[in-house]
């Protein structure tokens, strides 16, 4: 976990909607979680933070096929080495849908799309003549506005996080644009 990645940042501060307010909810402590693996990273009342988001999805009726797949990634070693493995996946067997920094901005991320998932992106189309299917985890160029709505879960989820953010009294915000 890193609070420097927009994406893992937003599984750790949720934005909520309640009648006509926009909430921001910290779910962690970002400082005490920062370079955790994941799967360890825990919210304000003690709970694995990724078990927690599984709960959400659940009450939505979402029941997904999850598979932790670290110990596969430490197997091979490091990212450098393993996503040309990883990318494989998405030429036959599955859809990616992440955001990688490809424009300058966030430095380290755009490093690492630099050096580490570029060269195995091209790597995959060199060998198999074609490209990982990777779709955009989320609209380029949207207003601040529209890229609060992206992030909310749908709004009986919402409410749900509101509520238990009530009741364990966690830290929130009132959600201003820009």
């Amino acid at each position: 976990f890193t609070r420097s990645n927009r994406e893992k940042q937003g599984l750790g501060r949720l934005r909520v909607t309640s009648g006509t307010r926009k909430i921001l909810i910290d779910l962690i402590s970002f400082q005490s979680n920062n370079k955790k693996e994941i799967s360890d990273v825990v919210t304000h009342t003690g709970e694995k933070m990724v078990e927690f988001h599984h709960q959400l999805l659940a009450l939505e009726g979402y029941t997904l096929e999850r598979r932790d797949i670290t110990a596969w990634c430490r197997a091979i070693g490091r990212p450098t080495d393993y996503y040309y493995p990883y990318l494989l996946h998405f030429v036959a067997h599955g859809v990616l849908f992440e955001s990688y920094q490809t424009t300058a901005g966030d430095d380290k991320e755009y490093r690492f799309t630099q050096t580490v998932v570029l060269p195995a992106l091209q790597r995959v189309e060199e060998r198999f003549g074609l490209k990982p299917l990777i779709v955009r985890l989320y609209p380029e160029n949207q207003s601040d506005e529209e890229d609060f709505y992206w992030w909310c879960y749908p709004p009986r989820v919402n409410d749900y996080i509101v509520n238990y953010a009530r009741e364990y009294g966690l830290p929130q915000r009132e959600w201003t644009q820009g």
